[in-house]
């Protein structure tokens, strides 16, 4: 008997073990079965994993999601002093209250092309091809059947141009010019970027290190400035609004790439490495429980491939 039971041991470890190798191996792709190529890892094995477990062919940072990311999470916008007097039920009932229910869409809008050279009369406003960029992302948004319930822009010149373009074709709405909103550098990139590289002469260094100290001074004024911006306009819906909103922000390409990186929790870095032109689409969605998706980012499918400009 003795000898059956440790038989009976052994049969049941090895038909386990089996199984356990084909739910390795193979898992269920819709109705086929395909090759697994790497072993699963399970979640809860993975937390006694540090990144130096794992293979070092590419290594990178990991991180959990902050779901406090714009300060309204529900447990931080009730009462603190109440919400410790209160009884359960009670405690359930003020979060449910501070909950938002509804969704964000933000249609983040770069601005047109427009005439960059000091000496023409028109600088810093639309080009002809920049009017007619705006003119076909007006058409897109006025044929997409959306109803914006809002419209802010930056105070720039060729931001106020192309959102008065765009709405020549849409329906009136409300408009507002928010200074928070226009260009600047969001942030210092990495890697550096330098588009020249100077000699190594005294007046040079000198210059490089006047240079430096501008950029540091920029990313410190305007980095803040745009970061404002952010926390302004990115953020969960209020727990007061009821139904799903749509709105509509025309800015800058770089305040747009800063704004990707920043909802989607990645490093604020990174923002050189994307590019949006000129009257893309970038759309965010932010849903009622601080979680954030990017559905689209400088998306310029409204505008004939001849039209297009970075």
């Amino acid at each position: 008997m003795p000898l059956l039971s440790r038989l009976s041991g052994i049969t049941l470890s090895v038909i386990a073990g089996g199984v356990y190798y084909l739910r390795l191996e193979k898992w269920r792709f819709d109705s086929e079965y395909a090759p697994r190529k790497i072993p699963l890892l399970n979640t809860a094995d993975c937390a006694d994993f540090s990144t130096s477990s794992f293979p070092s062919v590419h290594p990178f940072p990991q991180s959990k999601w902050d779901h406090n990311w714009d300060n309204r999470e529900p447990k931080f916008m009730v009462d603190a002093t109440a919400y410790e007097k209160a009884d359960p039920n009670i405690r359930q009932n003020m979060l449910n209250e501070a909950t938002p229910t509804s969704k964000r869409n933000i249609i983040l809008i770069r601005h047109g092309q427009y005439f960059m050279d000091r000496k023409d009369k028109n600088y810093l406003s639309l080009t002809p091809l920049g009017q007619e960029q705006a003119k076909y992302l007006g058409q897109r948004l006025a044929n997409s059947g959306l109803k914006f319930d809002s419209v802010v822009m930056s105070t720039m010149t060729r931001a106020e141009e192309t959102a008065k373009l765009i709405l020549n074709e849409l329906p009136p709405t409300v408009t507002k010019s928010d200074p928070l909103l226009e260009e600047g550098a969001p942030f210092p990139p990495e890697p550096p970027s330098r588009h020249w590289r100077p000699k190594h002469k005294l007046f040079v260094l000198v210059l490089v290190f006047l240079v430096e100290c501008s950029f540091c001074l920029n990313f410190a004024t305007e980095g803040s400035r745009i970061e404002a911006a952010f926390r302004k306009y990115i953020h969960r819906a209020s727990q007061k609004q009821k139904n799903d909103s749509w709105e509509l922000i025309v800015c800058h390409g770089n305040v747009i790439r800063y704004f990707v990186c920043r909802a989607l929790q990645f490093p604020p870095e990174g923002w050189l490495r994307m590019s949006v032109g000129h009257c893309s689409i970038t759309w965010l969605v932010i849903y009622p429980d601080g979680c954030v998706s990017v559905r689209s980012v400088g998306d310029v499918g409204h505008l004939p491939s001849e039209k297009v400009s970075f």
